[in-house]
């Protein structure tokens, strides 16, 4: 029942944080985190100060022979840009987005994402940088302007 609640990279077992997080998930599997926008969390557990976040599963499986189909082609809200940005978004899901994007002379990007000044006491920079930085390898910056208009 754990493992199909937590899904670790290599057939990896969960660890005891992980067991933790699997117990108090009261939720079923749902791929679809649409679904799941409406649910607001009123009460939340103590996890030993360590921060959870909840992010939907975006990649396709890898075709096998039987499910290859050279005349299908995916959706372009399956290509790498918008599974970045699906990924984002479900980071910052009660904020919206305001992305920029500069790309240096060395072709090196510097992504920057303004956040509503009203969230900051609420929203953990920190834990988003690294999270979104070790699923897509990006490096980004969340900024709060205090001219922030949406």
């Amino acid at each position: 029942m754990i493992e199909s609640k937590i899904m670790k990279p290599g057939d990896g077992t969960p660890d005891e944080f992980g067991e933790s997080i699997a117990e108090a998930l009261s939720l079923e599997q749902n791929f679809e985190l649409k679904s799941l926008k409406d649910l607001h969390i009123t009460r939340a557990r103590e996890f030993s100060g360590k921060h959870v976040v909840f992010i939907g599963r975006k990649i396709l499986p890898k075709p096998t022979r039987k499910s290859r189909n050279p005349l299908k082609h995916k959706g372009s809200h399956r290509t790498l840009t918008a599974v970045y940005d699906a990924i984002l978004e479900d980071l910052v899901y009660p904020d919206e987005i305001v992305k920029c994007i500069r790309v240096k002379l060395d072709e090196s990007q510097l992504i920057k994402v303004n956040l509503d000044k009203n969230q900051q006491i609420i929203i953990e920079v920190d834990t988003f940088t690294s999270v979104y930085k070790k699923l897509t390898g990006l490096v980004v910056t969340f900024v709060f302007p205090d001219n922030y208009l949406m």
